[in-house]
């Protein structure tokens, strides 16, 4: 029998049915931790999800260094041509880059790097020209990890750990919720007015 609350035929034997929240975030990582903040900040109702008992996803293996232009401490260190507008030119000489994702994607790293910093990130150390790391040589992704989840932790976000995400539950071409399996318990479903997937690197 399909539940008629959810449309989704293996809802009721669901433990529980959340009712809709305004966006549901998959993945525990840099980009879902990140997303998560911007959208609490901007007023919204927040889940993250990540099927591992920690937060930090690819983002705390990063070692080798943080790449952004236009930040605080390209200032502090007097570096010259590392503005936004120059590191979206850089990105745009990799092979295959779209330079208008290019340009798109220069003030995400520079916002992000500052939120990074903000929360107590040791990316003093500059380079290359574009790239950060930390001061005493160690790999970022042990600065990256804590900030983002101390950044996370200031803002109004429902983060549930071990809560893997199992599928995505669609009603007529949209996605209306995900069904999840906690690590010890039975799946549930959230209903959600919008989804980002944030898994996989």
């Amino acid at each position: 029998a399909v539940n008629p609350a959810t449309g989704d035929e293996n809802a009721m034997k669901l433990t529980k049915v959340e009712q809709p929240k305004n966006v549901v975030v998959i993945g525990g990582g840099p980009g879902g931790m990140m997303a998560a903040i911007d959208l609490c900040k901007a007023g919204k109702k927040v889940i993250l999800l990540e099927k591992q008992g920690v937060l930090g996803g690819n983002g705390t293996f990063v070692s080798t260094y943080y790449q952004a232009g236009g930040t605080s401490i390209q200032d502090k260190n007097k570096d010259k041509d590392v503005s936004e507008e120059d590191f979206a030119k850089y990105l745009s000489t990799y092979p295959q880059t779209n330079p208008e994702m290019a340009k798109a994607v220069a003030p995400g790293a520079r916002e992000a790097f500052e939120l990074l910093v903000q929360n107590g990130a040791d990316l003093k150390r500059t380079f290359k020209p574009f790239a950060h790391a930390p001061s005493d040589g160690r790999a970022p992704g042990l600065e990256i990890t804590p900030a983002f989840v101390k950044a996370l932790k200031k803002v109004n976000a429902d983060v549930r750990l071990n809560n893997r995400a199992t599928e995505l539950i669609q009603e007529n071409g949209k996605i209306v919720g995900v069904k999840v399996q906690p690590k010890d318990g039975k799946p549930y479903l959230i209903r959600a007015n919008d989804v980002i997937l944030a898994t996989g690197g």
